[in-house]
């Protein structure tokens, strides 16, 4: 049974800040003499048991005056936006607003298009420019037809026979959106459309064709908001609104399913994901809906989630970092592999290297693709239970590496040529160089043996060990000479080769003295 719609069990059923703003409007339609009436979904909900949350208003002056002179009573918390095109203007206060129109009709050029309007005509022309019956509702709130309530297309009949009916014939033709609005009015109240307006349903979608993607994008926006999303989409396919926005868009049966369970409000990026993540063309429907970024990204990575076969760390590389709305999708869409596939996605998003960076570079690991290398091995080590710790960890590197930290440091460099010395022909002065140490013992603070550097002279038989005069000199000085060398090297710092060793260097591979 419906409710008589009044502007007292209006006022009372708004929340709070819809309600002061609701009051200072009716105060300041008063003050100028303004006609003021409360306009469609809200009267609708009202009469049908449903406490509104927000209010449309109609007025009979300047909607964009009439919204100035609203927020000036609320003081500067209230902001106004304004749209002179369609006689249109917004108070907001707080999470409250009210949307004012002028009392206007449209008429549309072509269809698809935005209409012309026209202002200064009566409440019911006013009205006959609306959708459904069921919204064609007004109640006076300011003027001399304060109070009363106007309804004449028959939609408090049709609301109460759940009736769904459209005003006109052109209705759809002149504005395709109107479809999706009428499968959420549809699905909120339980209404089906009656004969005549289900053959027009039937024709409707290929109106859908000549709406912008951003509008559709809205009514996309409107239909996740609302308490009873799965049956309106379930409506929309069934009607094949679905394929008139794009041949390839059908409802998946696992979406479905899914929101059947989670009635809604989703947020878009959520209920897009949900839609599109297992059809073939989603690319080209979110382009169609101009949707944005970040719902064409949740759209991509509930995908992959989808897609993903198993749970072997080079598969969690690439899904590490996907954001909460393509989680929730994917599970809502494929909860018995999913939840085991996040669980594990997110123990792996937890692992880390045992080692860092400057860990790794102490080792001997040199800079550059290894180093990146080393990490994602280390961390896939850990993951998969083979590493325990740090120590683990160096063990392997060090086992990898094969040779001491301090050696592999400085391996596998090669010298720079020496330029050429300005103004001579004598060779100038090496620039600096990094060495490969191969015979510097660790630990000892001299040198074990310099491969190549000390000649070679065959002893007498039975003879121990002896040097020259010449060569334990040239020895001797060469241990000398590279000692700075060698605690450069041991400091990790780069030093320039000295001068003089060259000489020494020399003589002695000739036999001599230096």
């Amino acid at each position: 049974m419906l409710m008589r719609p009044t502007a007292a069990t209006l006022r009372r059923a708004l929340p709070a800040e819809a309600r002061s703003l609701l009051d200072a409007a009716c105060s300041a339609a008063s003050e100028r003499d303004i006609e003021l009436w409360a306009v469609g979904g809200a009267i609708r909900d009202l009469a049908a048991g449903v406490a509104p949350r927000e209010v449309d208003l109609a007025c009979g002056g300047d909607a964009a005056s009439l919204a100035t002179a609203t927020a000036r009573r609320l003081g500067d918390t209230a902001g106004v936006s304004e749209e002179p095109r369609f006689a249109t203007a917004s108070v907001r206060l707080g999470d409250g607003r009210i949307d004012l129109a002028t009392l206007r009709s449209e008429r549309y050029a072509r269809p698809g298009a935005l209409p012309a309007v026209r202002t200064s005509v009566a409440i019911e022309a006013d009205l006959a420019r609306l959708d459904l019956t069921v919204n064609a509702l007004a109640l006076g709130l300011a003027g001399p037809r304060r109070g009363e309530l106007v309804d004449p297309f028959g939609g408090l009949d049709d609301l109460a026979a759940r009736r769904l009916r459209v005003l006109h014939a052109d209705s759809f033709r002149d504005d395709a959106t109107r479809l999706w609005r009428g499968a959420r009015y549809a699905a909120a109240l339980g209404l089906r459309p009656e004969p005549e307006t289900a053959r027009l349903v039937e024709d409707a979608p290929r109106w859908l064709a000549r709406i912008s993607g951003r509008r559709l994008w809205a009514e996309l926006e409107r239909t996740a908001a609302s308490r009873r999303v799965g049956a309106t989409l379930r409506m929309l396919d069934g009607w094949g609104a679905l394929r008139g926005v794009h041949p390839g868009w059908s409802l998946p049966r696992e979406a479905a399913h899914a929101l059947a369970r989670r009635p809604g409000p989703h947020t878009p990026s959520l209920l897009l994901a949900v839609l599109l993540a297992t059809l073939a063309g989603r690319d080209a429907i979110a382009a169609r809906l101009t949707a944005p970024r970040a719902a064409r990204r949740a759209v991509d990575e509930a995908a992959r989630l989808l897609a993903a076969r198993d749970r072997a760390p080079a598969t969690l590389v690439g899904l590490e970092g996907a954001g909460e709305e393509a989680r929730s999708a994917a599970r809502w869409l494929d909860p018995e592999a999913q939840v085991t596939l996040q669980r594990d996605l997110r123990r792996w998003e937890h692992t880390r290297s045992p080692l860092d960076a400057a860990a790794l570079l102490r080792l001997g690991v040199e800079r550059g693709p290894a180093l990146g290398e080393w990490l994602a091995r280390l961390r896939r080590e850990r993951y998969l239970g083979n590493l325990r710790g740090a120590a683990g960890a160096r063990r392997l590197v060090r086992a990898a590496w094969c040779a001491p930290p301090s050696r592999r440091r400085h391996d596998e460099h090669a010298a720079r040529p020496a330029p050429a010395r300005r103004g001579g022909s004598r060779p100038g002065v090496r620039g600096v160089r990094r060495l490969r140490p191969r015979g510097l013992a660790e630990g000892d603070g001299g040198l074990r043996r310099v491969r190549g550097r000390l000649p070679h002279r065959p002893q007498p038989a039975g003879a121990g060990p002896q040097l020259r005069g010449g060569d334990l000199r040239a020895s001797l000085r060469l241990q000398l000479q590279l000692r700075p060398l060698h605690r450069a090297l041991r400091g990790k710092r780069r030093v320039r080769r000295p001068l003089a060793l060259r000489r020494p260097l020399a003589a002695a591979s000739r036999g001599g003295t230096p």
